[in-house]
């Protein structure tokens, strides 16, 4: 699944919310973990395709790492999914051909 960043964004404000709210002792327990997943994934596609700069991606990067933070969730478990993820889209991306890349970074166009 790969979501663009302003889904990718929202995913990450309705995560806090539902921190905030209480909600979050219905969400999965490692909703944490899928989350810095997603961003690892995403910061790694949008690097591959060109579609934001590095300022850009560490940028966001930051906010997401806050927002875990003020969530309270464990910071040393969303770095190592983060960059686990990362990592992992990087490997999926050398593997892919000229066309799946191409349709890759077209379904994540800002």
């Amino acid at each position: 699944m790969t979501l663009s960043i302003p889904a990718f964004r929202a995913c990450l404000l309705i995560a806090g919310l539902a921190w905030a709210t209480g909600a979050v002792a219905q969400m999965p327990p490692d909703i944490g973990s899928q989350l810095a997943k997603l961003g690892g994934t995403t910061h790694a596609l949008g690097a591959k395709c060109g579609h934001y700069s590095d300022a850009e991606l560490e940028h966001l990067r930051k906010q997401q790492r806050a927002q875990h933070q003020a969530t309270g969730m464990d910071m040393t478990s969303f770095d190592a999914d983060f960059e686990q993820a990362y990592r992992d889209a990087e490997a999926r991306w050398a593997d892919a051909s000229e066309s799946e890349r191409r349709d890759t970074c077209a379904r994540i166009a800002p």
